[in-house]
């Protein structure tokens, strides 16, 4: 729980597989693309979250250009839905990010 940051304050241990629940329901969508097209969804999602939905920072950060992103965030919209980027769901979504190393962990504690 400690490797939780913030997040780990919030519950228990029982709730990591709530968490894992809630990060594979937010982002399935992304991760799915991105396993099926050796895709880079997933990371520029968070680049792009984190880069404070700056278009441009985000593009140098992950060394692509700037339509590379825009394209990319159009596809993220289309498997998200058109309320992606509203207050709410970025909430989620940035929450989800957060929390997606317990996907690993989990999947590595079941094999």
């Amino acid at each position: 729980m400690s490797d939780l940051g913030i997040f780990g304050v919030l519950g228990v241990p029982e709730a990591a597989g709530r968490a894992v629940d809630f990060v594979e329901r937010t982002l399935a969508p992304l991760l799915e693309y991105d396993a099926a097209h050796d895709g880079r969804l997933v990371a520029t999602l968070a680049t792009y979250l984190a880069a404070g939905r700056s278009r441009s920072q985000a593009a140098a950060e992950l060394h692509v250009h700037v339509n590379t992103i825009g394209s990319r965030l159009t596809r993220i919209g289309a498997l998200l839905g058109d309320d992606w980027s509203s207050v709410e769901r970025v909430l989620g979504l940035q929450m989800a990010l957060q929390l997606l190393p317990l996907l690993s962990d989990n999947q590595s504690d079941v094999s």
